[in-house]
């Protein structure tokens, strides 16, 4: 949630994890429960791997997020921008074997990140409800 980076922190300390060890980090969708610490992940060093497809969503959710909450706005000009057709690749370049699949659904934006291994990595799976 946007404005809870401390939080965030603290909850990775009994698994004797820290921000800093964060390396790559992928949006499953943007809505603010997902993706509200974006750019405070990224000033502390995560790069974002972010799909062409999702950015339209981001100003999106941005105008949402900003009449009601502290959010810091994800700057667009240093992420990792790629295509789905592209996931396997990039994510092979950072030792993960697998792909980002579209998965529409729960929003338009909605992705799915499989791993060869069978381990799935998915946001959330209830449709939205208008």
């Amino acid at each position: 949630m946007a404005g809870t980076i401390n939080d965030y922190g603290r909850q990775l300390r009994p698994a004797g994890k820290r921000v800093q060890e964060i390396n790559y980090l992928i949006v499953t969708h943007f809505h603010v429960d997902h993706a509200g610490l974006v750019q405070e992940l990224k000033d502390k060093g995560v790069k974002f791997i972010l799909f062409d497809m999702q950015i339209q969503s981001i100003a999106q959710m941005e105008a949402v997020i900003q009449k009601k909450m502290s959010y810091k706005p994800i700057n667009l000009e240093d992420n990792i921008i790629i295509t789905l057709s592209e996931s396997r690749k990039v994510l092979q370049s950072i030792g993960l074997s697998g792909e980002v699949i579209h998965t529409p659904g729960h929003s338009g934006d909605s992705i799915s990140v499989f791993l060869d291994s069978g381990d799935a990595f998915i946001g959330d799976l209830g449709r939205k409800i208008k």
